[in-house]
């Protein structure tokens, strides 16, 4: 079994056609974080879920999570300034609440509301036989370097590098321990880096391409596009 924290505290302002936060944006009548939530509520290897969210949204949160009844979420924690200090805090919870020390943890972004079972499932996994596990997927186009964002420096093999996803997965120990170690917070976007810069194996899993983070109103299209053809409901 394995605890989910999902964090919520962004507010999606790259998006200019909903004044709410993205996680909170309907997509056919249902929120994007309804959909998110669902997905880990309904895994059988999912014991609990931690939910991080702005101090002034919990209680739009907690509506969700008694609408669609997700018997799983424990609690509603309030979230920090950055994500780093979101996910610190549900961290700092779990341990106050006398969390294992090799209990596994899935940390996943509520904005990535297709994420699905099969990518938990690997996730948690490896995360058994490995001690971590990161969701990527193959890049699809050529990168190349420019430092000076002018001039090509350097055309690399797309072969060798990976987009990263969530939910991003490790013992308890490590990911507190790599959040208690880091105090800097500036572009910390990912805890993947922090349990690396502690010496600790990454080990990547398969991830899937509709597993996107929504960032812009492109990004609200393309997922109604998806929930439509995929006939995606939440029950």
């Amino acid at each position: 079994m394995a605890i989910a924290i999902l964090l919520a505290g962004g507010k999606g302002n790259r998006i200019k056609s909903s004044p709410m936060p993205k996680q909170f944006i309907e997509v056919n009548k249902t929120p994007i974080a309804a959909y998110t939530i669902s997905t880990f509520n309904k895994h059988p290897l999912i014991e609990r879920i931690f939910i991080v969210s702005a101090l002034d949204d919990i209680s739009k949160m907690k509506e969700i999570v008694e609408r669609y009844h997700f018997q799983k979420v424990a609690t509603i924690i309030a979230g920090g300034i950055t994500r780093k200090q979101s996910a610190t805090n549900a961290l700092d919870y779990l341990k106050q609440h006398n969390i294992k020390e090799n209990e596994i943890i899935l940390i996943h972004d509520m904005a990535r509301g297709l994420v699905d079972e099969d990518i938990i499932t690997r996730n948690i996994e490896a995360t058994k036989s490995k001690g971590s596990a990161v969701t990527a997927v193959p890049l699809k186009s050529t990168i190349v370097v420019s430092k000076n964002h002018q001039e090509i420096e350097e055309v690399t093999n797309r072969e060798d590098y990976y987009e990263i996803q969530t939910p991003q997965t490790f013992l308890f120990k490590d990911i507190y321990k790599a959040h208690k170690n880091n105090k800097d917070d500036t572009n910390v976007t990912d805890d993947s880096r922090l349990v690396f810069n502690e010496g600790i194996k990454i080990y990547l899993v398969e991830g899937n391409y509709n597993n996107f983070k929504v960032t812009t109103d492109e990004d609200i299209d393309l997922l109604k596009l998806l929930v439509d053809k995929c006939n995606i409901k939440v029950k």
